[in-house]
């Protein structure tokens, strides 16, 4: 099942992570602290709902700056059923995929609707 984003929000997510700073990649099993990995892209994030951020280092929490991208169907603020449809694509458990900058201008930009699909083997980025 495909979970699809906004794209002007997604467009939003992704140039903040262009222009911003101080890439870091979290969840990657690093000890406490910033991980080695500092390339710029952003991620999928399941945990109160299913949505896109940017790894760009900022003082202000994307719910807060509004560079946030939350799937449609999965925002805890609007859509009652937010939790089921997590656990139906997402699943339960929390966590996040990266993908780097480049390759989401590529996968999320170049058509009307981007989505991410979740299979038992892979994240499938694209836009329909």
């Amino acid at each position: 099942m495909k979970l699809y984003f906004d794209k002007a929000k997604v467009a939003a997510v992704i140039e903040a992570a262009e222009n911003g700073t101080g890439h870091q990649v979290p969840y990657t099993g690093e000890p406490w602290g910033r991980p080695a990995d500092y390339r710029p892209g952003i991620m999928v994030v399941g945990d109160q709902g299913v949505y896109l951020i940017g790894n760009e280092d900022a003082n202000i929490a994307p719910l807060k700056s509004g560079l946030i991208a939350y799937a449609v169907g999965c925002n805890p603020a609007v859509d009652e059923d937010w939790w089921e449809m997590k656990q139906l694509t997402f699943g339960g458990n929390d966590g996040a995929e990266f993908l780097e900058l480049e390759e989401a201008k590529r996968l999320l930009l170049v058509g009307m609707e981007p989505f991410v699909e979740f299979t038992s083997e892979e994240v499938i980025w694209g836009t329909e």
